[in-house]
């Protein structure tokens, strides 16, 4: 069985990439080795930094198949933006691992 890949969430990925120009601003972003605050922000305000919590830790749980498009879609637009973006689900993980016996750990999801 494969897992599903919530398309509209995808597309609204996509949108967000495109309507906030991540690709306009890739060239300078690392030719300033600057972090690509601007993208993060635009792609909190869609839940992605949280899109794999899962639903007894406050996130809506979306499937790695679905991680994985979205992941890729971010990096059409800006592969270091796609980097930040992994690097940080890969710390939730960790802390995921650690959070059905640590109330701070799972505190520590409901932020991210």
């Amino acid at each position: 069985m494969s897992a599903q890949i919530d398309w509209d969430y995808v597309g609204l990925v996509k949108k967000t990439v495109e309507s906030e120009d991540f690709f306009g601003r890739a060239g300078a972003l690392d030719r300033d080795s600057r972090y690509p605050y601007e993208n993060i922000d635009a792609l909190k305000g869609i839940g992605v930094p949280s899109m794999h919590i899962d639903a007894k830790y406050g996130g809506p749980g979306h499937s790695a198949a679905t991680q994985a498009k979205v992941v890729e879609t971010i990096a059409y637009g800006d592969p270091s933006t796609a980097a930040c973006v992994n690097m940080h689900w890969v710390v939730a993980d960790i802390i995921a691992k650690h959070a059905g016996d640590n109330e701070h750990m799972a505190a520590m999801l409901n932020d991210c």
